[in-house]
């Protein structure tokens, strides 16, 4: 878990075993004149923790900061997620050492656009359900099967925004798929209608909501992130079609900059990658400027801050 006293981090918290109670030490020496606010951004995916209260030495708390009036909902996949976003290609891929989804592409951008952010990304996942598809554990409150489903009358984002698909994709080359297209294009007529599938889960899990939240694509991902956009794109084309009350939008990072920051031949390896291939900080600060735009145009806002990591 990170923790964050005035917008600052102050460090990452490790519980290294399953405990009915720990304590931690999130703050000291604070300026008892001034007030302070505390945030616990938790960083493990997969995982439950039970928040047991909190305790001052001294002073007294005063209520929470109001949320932010705008929210984003983001549904993804390792890059979401943060896999291997604090680590390098010399580090192994160590989840609680190097995961860490603060920093990704989507909570820059929330924090860029001054939204609150929610996040549903699970590694190694797609729509497929080779890949184990989002789609199954998408409206559940925790990962577990006996979890149950959440309410999604309690928050309701401004848009749905969604980065995943290269993992089917590469999964589609392991087992020996083949495209007749140029690389880049994936024509995986599985993957556009389970992709369809799940624009039609989140226009239902929506469809009372008033205003309805927009449905925003993003493309570039790390490795092959590029690889499904076509398909992608046919798979919104077909649901915009349907005549919804929810609508889809596509962005997409530049190719240039995806070249840059996916290192060599697309294996990572450069300055923006942590392990595994993945992005770190400064490949994620990347996409989130290159959507940024984008993302503004699409929903009609401004920029709450002009300033990203390169």
């Amino acid at each position: 878990m990170r923790v964050i006293v005035d917008g600052q981090t102050q460090g990452i918290l490790v519980q290294k075993k399953q405990t009915k109670m720990q304590q931690f030490t999130l703050a000291k020496g604070l300026d008892a004149s001034k007030n302070h606010t505390l945030q616990v951004f938790q960083l493990s995916e997969g995982a439950v923790v039970t928040f047991g209260g909190l305790e001052l030495d001294a002073g007294q708390f005063d209520s929470a900061p109001k949320a932010p009036a705008r929210r984003l909902d983001f549904i993804g996949d390792s890059d979401t997620a943060g896999w291997c976003a604090d680590g390098s290609k010399n580090t192994g891929d160590n989840q609680l050492k190097y995961e860490d989804p603060y920093v990704t592409w989507a909570q820059q951008l929330a924090r860029l656009v001054g939204a609150e952010g929610m996040v549903e990304a699970v590694s190694g996942y797609g729509v497929e359900k080779k890949t184990g598809a989002i789609e199954g554990v998408l409206d559940l409150v925790t990962f577990d099967k006996n979890s149950p489903n959440w309410d999604y009358t309690k928050w309701t984002p401004d848009a749905v925004v969604i980065l995943i698909g290269p993992n089917d994709e590469s999964l589609t080359k392991l087992v020996g798929v083949s495209s007749q297209k140029p690389q880049g294009q994936s024509s995986n007529q599985k993957f556009i209608t389970a992709y369809k599938g799940l624009l039609n889960q989140v226009a239902k899990n929506y469809k009372d909501a008033k205003p309805a939240p927009k449905i925003i694509h993003v493309c570039g991902g790390s490795l092959n992130g590029f690889e499904p956009c076509q398909d992608i794109q046919t798979a919104n084309k077909q649901f915009n079609a349907e005549g919804g009350a929810i609508q889809g939008y596509f962005t997409s990072i530049t190719k240039d900059h995806w070249n840059m920051i996916n290192g060599p031949r697309g294996k990572g390896g450069s300055q923006y990658n942590g392990c595994d291939g993945h992005y770190n900080e400064k490949g994620h600060a990347v996409v989130a400027k290159d959507i940024l735009p984008q993302l503004e145009k699409i929903m009609g806002w401004q920029a709450a801050a002009d300033e990203v990591i390169v």
